[in-house]
């Protein structure tokens, strides 16, 4: 016979009462952005053009191989510290990286001072200037840009003069270059050294 007691209804454990303090929402772990600094310590954006001179990039007939060269092409100048010739030597290269000769020593003299003194941030830019076809050699326009604050101090090192050899060989004083400054905006300006002193192609 079934039992005439009564059922009881069993209760289910109620769960714990929900905090009602606030999710705080872990933040993942990020990557932080470093800010890049300029290669080779110039092209910084208080770089102005302190000027420019035209010198000679020589020894062009042991390149023919590495493309034509034409007139107003954008150069890049490249120390040489290494080279069996000449200690100073600055070499001349495309964009592309492509050898296209070098400096001449009269100049590269006293341009290897303002290279090698990484303290100034300064940056060469190089151009061929005119006759672009010449077998030997062409003009080279060296230009120079840095804070405004260190011209004087690029101007020192443009003036050392020391013997040297032009690229035939024959003795001569080298350097001694005085630069060309960029004329000021809204006026006729003027060139310091009456065209660039003895920066002029040689």
């Amino acid at each position: 016979p079934k039992s005439s007691a009564p059922k009881v209804k069993q209760e289910k454990p109620s769960s714990a009462p929900k905090s009602s303090a606030p999710k705080v929402k872990q933040a993942k772990p990020g990557k932080a952005k470093a800010s890049a600094a300029p290669a080779g310590g110039g092209g910084g954006g208080g770089d102005v053009l302190l000027g420019h001179f035209i010198s000679k990039c020589v020894g062009i007939q042991h390149y023919r191989g590495n493309g034509v060269r034409y007139n107003k092409e954008p150069l890049q100048l490249r120390r040489d510290p290494n080279n069996p010739y000449d200690c100073n030597a600055v070499a001349v290269h495309t964009v592309a990286g492509k050898m296209v000769g070098h400096m001449q020593r009269v100049d590269a003299l006293a341009v290897a001072r303002v290279a090698d003194d990484s303290r100034m941030r300064i940056r060469m830019v190089a151009q061929v200037e005119t006759r672009a076809g010449q077998t030997y050699s062409f003009p080279l326009r060296v230009s120079f840009f840095g804070p405004s604050s260190v011209a004087g101090a690029v101007a020192t090192h443009l003036a050392y003069t020391a013997p040297s050899a032009n690229h035939f060989g024959r003795q001569q004083m080298g350097g001694g270059i005085v630069l060309i400054e960029p004329k000021p905006r809204g006026g006729r300006g003027g060139s310091r050294g009456g065209g660039g002193g003895r920066g002029g192609a040689r």
